[in-house]
This record gives structure tokens, sequence and C-alpha cells, in this order.
């Protein structure tokens, strides 16, 4: 099992793999970056998984798992869920 503290600014650290049982699935999480053909694929990663982290902040999630990525030349969508871990 992965294992991490949250970052500075107090969003839930990215994880893989899954967290283990001592932790409780919150929910799904999704993150969406839409930006044209102007931004290429690491700046719509990251506009996708910071939008997907702020998500897991409102539901109290201590980490998260973003196991799912679609996208068009357009736009990206970053999926998964969120967790607290003790």
């Amino acid at each position: 099992m992965a294992c991490a503290h949250p970052r500075p600014g107090g969003t839930p650290p990215i994880l893989a793999p899954v967290p283990g049982p001592e932790c409780k699935r919150l929910g799904p999480v999704s993150g969406l970056a839409t930006a044209g053909d102007n931004l290429g694929y690491d700046q719509k990663l990251y506009l996708a998984t910071q939008d997907a982290l702020a998500e897991a902040k409102t539901l109290g999630a201590t980490h998260v798992v973003l196991d799912r990525e679609e996208g068009a030349p357009s736009l990206m969508r970053l999926s998964g869920y969120a967790y607290r871990c003790p």
C-alpha cells in the first residue's frame, strides 16, 4: 500500500495502488480541463487533476486514486475515488 502525507494547500495526495482496507471510500471524484487546442497534454492533465483534487477536498478526503482518463483534443476528464485514511 502506498502512503503519502497531505500536500501544502490542503489538497489530498494522489495514490496508486488503491489504499488499504483501513481507508474509507468517500465517493467518486472527477476533474475536467477544457481549453481547446491551446493547451498540451501535460497542461490539461494538471488542470484536470487539480479539479479532481478540489472535489475530493470538499468530501474531506485525505487521499485520492485517479484511475481513469478520457480525452479529446479539446478536453480531458480524470476520474477515480476519494478516500479518508487514518
